[in-house]
């Protein structure tokens, strides 16, 4: 049997409970909700709670994938 057919098939299952795993996690496990604020917006002190933009965290997670290629 080709193994191809198989793997791709694999693939798309993963894929699709990833999607509704992840959602169900999010929303029962977690509970998650965009609408309740950080520390960092609640208690701004200019030194322990600091917001950082989002594009921060994009830098940073850039920078240890980049660390791991060496």
């Amino acid at each position: 049997m080709n193994t191809f057919p198989v793997l791709l098939g694999a693939l798309c299952v993963y894929a699709i409970a990833y999607r509704y795993y992840s959602a169900f996690i999010a929303a029962k496990a977690l509970a998650l909700d965009d609408r309740r604020t950080t520390p960092a917006n609640a208690y701004p002190d200019g030194h322990n709670y600091v917001a950082s933009p989002k594009w921060f965290y994009l830098g940073i997670i850039s920078r240890r994938l980049r660390e791991l290629g060496r």
